[in-house]
C-alpha cells in the first residue's frame, strides 16, 4: 500500500483532480514491479490528518491489503497502524507470550490495539482480550479480523482510549489480568497513567516503545513512589526489559517493558 499526501495549497479541485490523474497514469505502470496493492491519495494542508480531517481516496487496487502475522490474515486500512516488519512483530508476540506466562484464566487489555494482531495471537491462550484503540478504521479492521480468523474471546472497541481503559479497568475485577500498553510513538496521557497506577487489583503491566527515549517520562510515571504529590496507587517495578530491532539498518530500537506490582 501506497499513501500519497500531498499538500493541495492554492490548486483548484479540478487542478487536483490532473494531478491525481498524472499519479494514477504513473503508478498503474510499475504497480507489479514494485508489488503495489492499494494507491491511496490525501490532500492534507497539515503535517498529518485523519480520515476524517482529509479523505483517504483510493486511486489504484484493492481498499485494503492483507498481511500474515503469527499464522493470522488481517487487513489493514489506510488509516491503521500496522508495524510493516511482520517478522519482528512475530517474534514480539511469541516472546510477550512466553514472558507474560498467561493461562486460560487471564484477561488481556490491549491499549491502543491497531489492527489487532496482539489480541488475536494471544487469544487461543488466553479467557479473553479486549483491545481499544482511537482509530475508527483500525477498529473495523481489528473486528473484521477477529471474525475472519474465528476468534470468539476477542473484543474491539472503538473511542476515547482513556475513558475506555478506565471503565475496563473498574468492570475488570480479575485477579489475573493483564494490560499491554503500544502507544506507537506518542507518551501516554496522565488519565491512562492515573487509571493503570489506581487500579488495585493489576499486578502486571507490559509496555511495548517503539521510541523509547520518548517514553522515559511514561516509565517514571508508572513506577513513581507513591507520596502527597505522587499518583494514586502502589508503583510498578520494572522486572525486565527486552530492546527489539523493530526498524533493522537504522539506528533506532524499540523496547519491551515489563512492570510488576511487588
Amino acid at each position: 500500500m501506497a499513501i500519497v499526501v500531498m499538500n493541495p495549497q492554492i490548486l483548484t479541485k479540478e487542478e487536483l483532480q490532473i494531478e491525481k490523474e498524472k499519479l494514477k497514469d504513473y503508478f498503474s505502470t510499475i504497480t507489479k514491479t514494485y508489488n503495489l496493492i492499494s494507491l491511496y491519495f490525501q490532500a492534507c494542508s497539515l503535517s498529518s490528518c485523519s480520515h476524517e480531517q482529509a479523505p483517504f481516496e483510493l486511486l489504484l487496487g484493492e481498499p485494503y491489503i492483507i498481511e500474515e502475522l503469527n499464522g493470522l490474515k488481517l487487513r489493514i486500512s489506510p488509516e491503521s497502524y500496522f508495524l510493516t516488519n511482520t517478522k519482528i512483530v512475530e517474534s514480539v508476540n511469541n516472546t510477550l507470550l512466553k514472558l507474560c506466562k498467561v493461562k486460560n484464566s487471564t484477561t488481556v487489555i490491549d491499549v491502543c490495539c491497531g489492527t489487532g494482531p496482539l489480541s488475536l495471537a494471544f487469544s487461543h491462550k488466553v479467557k479473553r482480550c479486549i483491545g481499544i484503540d482511537a482509530s475508527a478504521q483500525a477498529i473495523n479492521d481489528a473486528n473484521v479480523n477477529a471474525e475472519a480468523n474465528n476468534k470468539g474471546n476477542v473484543d474491539f472497541i472503538q473511542g476515547h482510549v482513556e475513558h475506555l481503559l478506565k471503565m475496563l479497568l473498574d468492570d475488570a475485577f480479575h485477579e489475573d489480568l493483564l494490560v499491554v500498553i503500544n502507544p506507537s510513538k506518542i507518551n501516554l496521557s496522565k488519565a491512562i497513567v492515573k487509571s493503570v497506577r489506581e487500579c488495585k487489583h493489576l499486578k502486571k503491566v507490559v509496555y511495548i516503545s517503539t521510541k523509547p527515549q520518548n517514553s522515559l517520562d511514561d516509565f517514571i510515571q508508572l513506577c513513581k513512589p507513591c507520596g502527597p504529590h505522587a499518583q494514586f496507587g502502589k508503583p510498578f517495578f520494572p522486572i525486565l526489559a527486552v530492546p527489539v530491532d523493530f526498524f533493522p539498518q537504522t539506528e533506532h530500537f524499540g523496547l519491551i517493558l515489563m512492570l510488576q506490582r511487588l
